[in-house]
């Protein structure tokens, strides 16, 4: 009887450890699979941080090269600036103008 309760848990412990090594093969084999996804992620994400960045490089390059196009842009700027000024001047000057004609035509 003795031996036939040794040999039981003899087997059931033979059986838990099989499970216990089943369990281990699943867990490191999803272990690798995920590793190798996150790894391939990692490598994907450094790529197109690495094509955006020639990208930005790029798009710069010509921003800078389209402000360079414009010679003197700073005094084009300030011309138009004067320009509208100007407008508003001889507008008002009109104005002014003929209110003055109205107040001599009265007296």
């Amino acid at each position: 009887m003795e031996l036939d309760n040794k040999i039981f848990q003899t087997c059931t412990l033979d059986e838990s450890l099989r499970n216990q090594a089943g369990n281990l093969k699943d867990i490191t084999r999803r272990y690798e699979h995920d590793t190798k996804y996150w790894a391939a992620a990692v490598n994907d994400l450094q790529k197109k941080i690495k094509i955006m960045k020639n990208e930005h490089a790029q798009l710069s390059l010509e921003a800078h090269a389209c402000v360079e196009s414009i010679p003197n842009l700073n005094k084009m700027v300030t011309s138009v600036q004067a320009l509208t000024r100007y407008e508003d001047f001889k507008v008002k000057y009109s104005e002014e103008q003929a209110k003055r004609k109205e107040l001599y035509n009265q007296i």
